[in-house]
């Protein structure tokens, strides 16, 4: 009942105040997003009001053709009213831009080469133009040059208005996306720790929750860093986000395949440790390539979506093996199948969409359906595991009971057998004890006092001796004391009558406490029992003096 009782507290606790914070946390975006602005107006879409030299344009459409480092030039003609603390907001990929007003440059992000942090780019980042109230009807032009050509440079999100208002408008749009990661962030730390409730209450617990956990962890910091909210509040900190992106996506599909181990058969068992190699691999290589100047991450992107796509392999063909050994169970999984093919439809679609460019989220698919997939594998695991605790609470109850006194808490003499066994070859001291007059109690004033009384004895010797060894119950008045080495038997033996007098002077019971005690130190090179009953023999004549002092007492 303790294990079960400590399951449910602690799991409870630890949902609670994670899902607590979640919650906190997702209600002070909602507050930032919706109050800070006060009464400002909202910022004025401007991505259609540009042209080029082939005529009216979307900056969105500012894609280049398949060159190296095409320049294009857009032009727009400012409002006619401009207030104070305006600016020009937009989102760009992949490229460098400069922003001129009638003729004279406000603004330039201009390469400066390869850095070997950041690569040809930082990625996605925003631009905040700052905008006078005499620009109002001039003319404005945003020349940008690409740094790829594979596509994927762009322009898109403009805006003009106050700094507040475009950082409000921005987190309102994708405040459901944000919601669903930080909901999936929390959700992967809950697994986590949860894991590590049940382990540390039932050994030999399967690792699916930590897998997933684990795996929820990285989905949701990629899937954050892909809807570039954290640029719009941190400056010069794009290429840093660029980078965790990258680098979270290349080991994303590890712990999913860690999770899916277990349904490979012993023959197959070896492509999970095959694909981590792959993996561990590909990271390796990317970040070789990227930090000494070769490739950058961009570049090298289309080698983690085949290791992606490899792991996805793997996991389904983990599932049709368990499909196909178990027939009975696989009717039960259709939901997760099903969770999972619009999982890999919606990464596919999204992967399709990012090369195409011009896109500002393309992980949209994708992250619904993960939160989807990953919910899903969670109530799978949960059931699982849950299941797997209760059967090993059972086990540890029947341990509980076979090893441990039920009055006192200490070890019963099952316990005691199998641990001087253990210690027959290593030197220790061995301490034995007998309460006296437990039978005198027990006919005067009742077995609930005499229970009492061996209560009280045992809390008295464990008091002192459970910091040196274990204790135990070995019979209705006896307790012995194992301890861990060689000890100062002398001081415990003060210590202990100290306690007893200590004891005795605020005992709340009709009787005194009074415990013979005979230890010796045993070398661990002779025979053990004739040890145990040297210390008896002195407990017993321990006991002698105690008795004679209470009778010229008067005390019994």
């Amino acid at each position: 009942m303790k294990l079960k009782t400590k399951i449910r507290k602690d799991s409870a606790t630890i949902c609670f105040s994670f899902y607590a914070f979640g919650a906190a946390l997702t209600l002070l975006i909602f507050l930032i997003t919706f109050l800070t602005a006060e009464k400002e107006p909202e910022p004025i879409p401007f991505s259609d009001q540009w042209y080029s030299d082939m005529g009216m344009t979307k900056t969105a459409d500012l894609q280049h053709p398949d060159s190296d480092h095409f320049q294009n030039s857009f032009y727009a003609v400012l409002p006619a009213r401009l207030r104070m603390g305006d600016c020009l907001w937009f989102q760009y990929r992949n490229g460098y831009y400069t922003v001129s007003v009638d003729g004279k440059i406000r603004s330039e992000n201009i390469s400066e080469g390869y850095s070997v942090i950041y690569g040809k780019t930082s990625g996605t980042d925003w631009a905040c133009i700052p905008l006078e109230e005499e620009d109002a009807s001039k003319m404005i032009q945003i020349s940008f040059m690409d740094s790829y050509d594979d596509n994927s440079a762009y322009i898109n999100e403009v805006y003009i208005g106050q700094i507040t208002g475009a950082m409000r408008l921005v987190l309102s749009e994708r405040l459901l996306d944000m919601t669903l990661c930080v909901l999936l962030m929390t959700l992967g730390a809950v697994l986590v720790l949860l894991y590590v409730v049940f382990a540390s209450l039932v050994k030999g617990l399967p690792k699916e929750l930590l897998y997933l956990g684990t795996f929820a962890f990285f989905a949701s910091l990629w899937s954050l860093s892909e809807l570039n909210i954290l640029q719009l509040f941190t400056s010069q900190n794009a290429g840093v986000f660029h980078n965790l992106t990258c680098m979270t996506l290349m080991l994303i599909a590890f712990p999913l395949v860690l999770y899916f181990k277990a349904d490979l058969d012993k023959k197959n068992r070896f492509l999970a440790p095959l694909y981590a190699f792959i993996m561990v691999l590909n990271f390796t290589v990317c970040c070789v390539l990227h930090f000494f100047g070769l490739y950058d991450f961009h570049v090298t992107l289309w080698l983690t979506h085949t290791t992606i796509g490899i792991g996805a392999l793997l996991i389904i063909y983990a599932n049709f093996i368990r499909c196909y050994k178990n027939p009975e169970r696989s009717r039960s999984d259709i939901p997760l199948a099903i969770c999972m093919v619009l999982f890999i439809v919606a990464w596919i679609t999204d992967i399709i969409r990012h090369k195409l460019g011009g896109i500002s989220d393309s992980s949209f698919y994708t992250r619904i359906a993960l939160f989807i997939y990953i919910m899903a594998l969670c109530i799978k695991s949960l059931i699982y595991v849950v299941a797997m605790v209760r059967k090993g609470m059972k086990s540890d109850i029947i341990a509980h009971l076979a090893y441990e006194d039920g009055l006192t808490g200490l070890g019963n003499r099952t316990a005691y057998d199998e641990r001087l066994e253990a210690l027959k070859k290593r030197a220790l001291t061995i301490f034995v004890f007998d309460i006296n007059n437990l039978k005198y109690v027990n006919d005067t004033f009742g077995h609930q006092s005499g229970d009492a009384l061996i209560r009280a004895g045992a809390d008295v010797i464990a008091s002192v001796f459970g910091e040196i060894g274990k204790c135990y119950r070995t019979g209705g008045d006896e307790f012995v004391c194992l301890t861990d080495s060689i000890v100062d038997a002398e001081d415990y033996a003060d210590r202990f009558h100290k306690m007893i007098m200590e004891f005795n002077q605020t005992n709340s019971l009709e009787f005194p406490l009074i415990i013979a005690l005979g230890y010796v130190c045993f070398d661990g090179g002779s025979d053990i029992s004739s040890a145990v009953e040297a210390a008896d023999q002195k407990m017993y004549e321990n006991k002698k003096e105690l008795k004679k002092e209470e009778t010229k007492s008067g005390r019994v």
